[in-house]
């Protein structure tokens, strides 16, 4: 009986010991960055220059966290097309601001890219991002990108657009 008794007394004890230390462990999931971006196809005869702007603040960060507006061109061959980011004025901004990309594509071109990305921990926020195509007169007119104000819910690390 006693025996018995023992065992059971052991058997729980272990359970006990085990579900606490295991219920005491946390698994943190990191990413050393992350980037959200949209395409869209851009097929033309001439170069058309465009503009992408976006509302970016950061808050909290630390000495090696960055966040970053990039456009980049996709050339039908081999060959780069534009790319550029405006990573060097927005490392510490608590403060909603402005930032503007100008770039072209011209006949090689086959997708624009966009977006933006951050590294290392912080609060990143984006906003109100803005897309314009320059017409033949001169003038921008805008394109329509999906869910540009962050709107709809993010699911699964995927921005819906």
């Amino acid at each position: 009986m006693f025996l018995k008794s023992y065992k059971i007394f052991t058997i729980l004890l272990i359970l006990i010991v085990s579900t606490t230390a295991f219920s005491q462990t946390t698994k943190e999931v990191s990413r050393e960055w992350v980037a959200f971006t949209q395409e869209i196809d851009v097929k033309t005869d001439k170069k058309v220059k465009f503009k992408l702007r976006a509302n970016l603040k950061t808050v909290g960060i630390k000495s090696n966290s960055a966040t970053t507006l990039y456009a980049w061109v996709k050339n039908k061959t081999e060959e780069s097309g534009f790319s550029e980011s405006v990573q060097d004025s927005v490392l510490k901004n608590p403060q909603w601001t402005t930032y503007e990309i100008q770039g072209y594509f011209d006949e090689a071109a086959e997708k624009l890219t966009f977006g933006a990305w951050v590294v290392s921990d912080g609060e990143f926020y984006f906003d109100d991002f803005e897309l314009f195509f320059q017409k033949e007169d001169g003038n921008y007119e805008p394109v329509t990108i999906a869910n540009s104000g962050f709107e709809e819910k993010v699911m699964d690390d995927t921005v819906p657009g």
